[in-house]
């Protein structure tokens, strides 16, 4: 079965790519491993009674990947996530590479004008892809 590797960040235009991702994954029978990248160092700690409960970019990556994950087994779907510090281009290809993607789906956010040459998360995709990236048209 093919894997597709779909970038996410919980923008509207992440879930356009998303949402062409799945259209292609139903279409031709393929797996979707959604990937969702965090920053280090933010964390949020409350107390409610005895009780504290630590918030940070880590739970925050995981439940926006898990969320995208779940829309697309409930469309039928078969789908994993993960999630990685550091930067977005980075993170989506490394979990490339881990799991074997055949194709990696991402929006083109930030690919006109001069802002393409200061290292969009697409652009840095696009060059360092192990397989074949599909460019979504979200903007």
């Amino acid at each position: 079965m093919a894997v597709y590797v779909i970038g996410i960040d919980g923008s509207e235009t992440a879930a356009k790519a998303a949402e062409r991702a799945g259209e292609l994954a139903a279409a031709t029978n393929a797996a979707i491993h959604v990937v969702c990248a965090y920053s280090g160092g933010r964390s949020a700690t409350v107390q409610l009674g005895s009780d504290s409960f630590t918030f940070s970019g880590l739970t925050d990556a995981e439940q926006t990947a898990e969320q995208q994950a779940s829309k697309y087994r409930v469309a039928g779907l078969t789908a994993t996530c993960g999630v990685g510090e550091g930067k977005p281009a980075a993170v989506i290809l490394n979990e490339a590479e881990k799991v074997g993607a055949d194709l990696i789906v991402i929006g083109n956010v930030r690919m006109q004008g001069p802002k393409r040459v200061l290292g969009a998360v697409a652009n840095d995709v696009l060059h360092h892809a192990p397989c074949d990236v599909l460019l979504v048209k979200t903007v």
